[in-house]
């Protein structure tokens, strides 16, 4: 009987799918191991992992690379060799995954088919869209640092053009963002682009590039309002305005500022950054340093569990933790499938009472929202100390905790498929079940017979629970390496040693030193900073479970289950 079980099992996809899950395991094992050691300074640790020939990756005989995750290896590889100023190898990892990801766009139809049917991670991993921005702002940060160690002018000025290049193509990315995604509430434009581009453009001092960035700046304001004020960084009302977005474009700029921005001290600042900026160009009186912090680590993605269960009633089942998505199916869809004494056997195996099948439950990727924190720093020199504002530009935390919250819509699907593994296992079972047990009476020998049917039945369910639930693990496949925020900050001041120090003053203005480094200044001078500042998040409510509406099954939903129980309990 467990034999012909687990040809129902099979037919379903669970053994293909399982290989999957010792994939994603391992590839959550890697990234926190990785983590873990950037955050303790062990670069060499990290570049060891990094480095590993099978670092996120699996090549064919051929030595043409397989894995689903490439992309992600590159991503991760570029970040550390980075980190760890090894500036001629990120690069070369940057630029192949760049072509990695857009390559990815004519993927192979095989991995897409698997990716519907089981895991997520099956698929290629593609990068969410702020992760393929960002890919350019490496590259042209990378160039921009590899011009300023160059020993020659003429090695100097191809890497400047090279990140010039970067910028360029980083903006033909986002304008495809912006005319595919236009009136959705998501990331499609960077303002790292706007302003890091500007400094860039501003470094030929040709008048061409010199406009360009002067154009760059107002866009930046533009991109601010009309796109940033979806994060809680910048608007404190980002709720509101992210509800009512496509009302926007139809009121008048007055009210929508009134009534739909709240700006923070992030936002502020940042106005005031960008004005400067764009004042200091327009009098050909640039500043000659300009600091780039990346801080921490962007906000991880974790799994959060859904529940799915058949109930009686419109009660939530009271063992369901509170922090876990309930989803409730209305129990007559158990007696639609399988009638009356299908759903009576059921009620009678695992004592359903109100609800039933509690263990049908799934993963989906989560990242919590946060509050930015607000930094200032400082250049404190021999004879002088200037305080510069620290403007955040990119909160990218807040970026993926926005496309996450997307994901939400994809419970649906996901769900129906649980239900549909669950149930059609259980009808499998059933049928086999009552094959086993159509000609037992009710001696004690038959019944004792009835009792080892009725005990195998629960084995092999509960063996085909174990094999359908971790085929439904939530993809947590990320750029982890990416910062929790990028910040620039900008100031004129004279040639020599200084100390940069960080402030964190965010709670009522009070000053507390997070990072501090020294700093030459010479001429132009880049100030490209990476903190592992940790500084504390505030969390803000989970979508309340209010939001999860009762699952409505689709009507062949019932044909095609009886159609793959039919097929395994042959």
């Amino acid at each position: 009987m467990l034999k012909k079980f687990s040809l129902a099992v099979m037919f379903l996809g669970v053994a293909i799918l399982i290989s999957s899950c010792a994939s994603a395991g391992k590839n959550r094992a890697t990234q926190s191991a990785l983590l873990n050691n950037l955050q303790g300074g062990k670069y060499e640790a990290a570049l060891n992992t990094v480095n590993a020939p099978d670092f996120y990756s699996k090549k064919d005989a051929n030595g043409n690379e397989t894995s689903n995750s490439a992309l992600l290896g590159y991503l991760e590889r570029g970040t550390v060799l980075y980190l760890s100023g090894n500036y001629e190898q990120a690069l070369e990892t940057f630029n192949l995954a760049q072509q990695t990801s857009d390559d990815l766009f004519t993927k192979s139809i095989s991995k897409k088919v698997a990716a519907a049917v089981g895991s997520s991670s099956v698929d290629n991993y593609y990068g969410s869209r702020y992760e393929r921005s960002l890919i350019r702002f490496y590259q042209a940060l990378v160039n921009y640092n590899l011009s300023q160690k160059a020993t020659t002018p003429d090695a100097k000025t191809e890497h400047l053009r090279q990140a010039r290049a970067n910028i360029t193509e980083w903006s033909s990315l986002l304008d495809s963002y912006k005319t595919e995604l236009a009136g959705k509430v998501t990331f499609k434009t960077d303002l790292a682009q706007n302003l890091f581009g500007a400094f860039i453009h501003e470094q030929f001092g040709t008048s061409e590039d010199r406009q360009i960035a002067l154009n760059l700046y107002p866009t930046a304001k533009n991109v601010l309002f009309q796109n940033y004020n979806l994060y809680p960084s910048f608007n404190d009302k980002y709720v509101l305005f992210n509800k009512d977005f496509k009302k926007l474009s139809t009121m008048n700029l007055a009210k929508v500022e009134s009534d739909y921005v709240g700006k923070t001290s992030n936002q502020t600042d940042l106005e005031a950054f960008i004005d400067a900026r764009l004042a200091k160009l327009q009098s050909n009186n640039k500043d000659n340093v300009f600091v780039v912090v990346k801080d921490d680590f962007v906000a991880p993605k974790i799994a959060k569990k859904v529940i799915v269960g058949f109930i009686a009633g419109n009660n939530r089942p009271i063992d369901i933790k509170a922090e876990d998505t309930f989803i409730p199916v209305p129990v007559d869809f158990l007696i639609a499938l399988g009638g009356q004494d299908f759903y009576d056997f059921l009620n009678t195996t695992f004592k359903l009472g109100a609800y039933s099948l509690p263990t049908i439950e799934f993963e989906i990727p989560y990242v919590a929202q946060n509050k930015s924190r607000h930094y200032t720093a400082e250049l404190v020199g021999q004879n002088e100390t200037i305080n510069v504002p620290l403007a955040l530009a990119d909160p990218i935390s807040d970026f993926a905790a926005n496309e996450n919250e997307l994901d939400f819509a994809a419970i649906t699907p996901i769900a129906v498929k649980a239900v549909t593994l669950h149930t059609a296992a259980l009808y499998a079972s059933y049928q086999i079940y009552k094959k086993a047990t159509a000609n037992l009476g009710n001696s004690i020998a038959d019944k004792t017979k009835k009792k080892v049917a009725l005990t195998a039945f629960g084995a092999a369910y509960v063996v085909a629970t174990k094999a359908i639930n971790s085929t439904l693990q939530a993809d947590l496949r990320y750029w982890s390496t990416l910062p929790n925020s990028i910040r620039f900050a900008s100031a004129k001041v004279a040639d020599g040693a200084y100390t940069l120090n960080i402030y964190d003053d965010t709670n009522d203005g009070v000053k507390n030193l997070v990072y501090k480094q020294k700093v030459e200044v010479k001429g132009d001078t880049l100030v490209d900073i990476n903190t592992n500042m940790k500084a504390p998040v505030e969390l803000l409510p989970a979508i309340p479970q209010g939001a999860v509406k009762p699952l409505a099954l689709p009507r062949n939903a019932i044909d095609t289950i009886k159609k793959a129980a039919a097929a395994g309990s042959k």
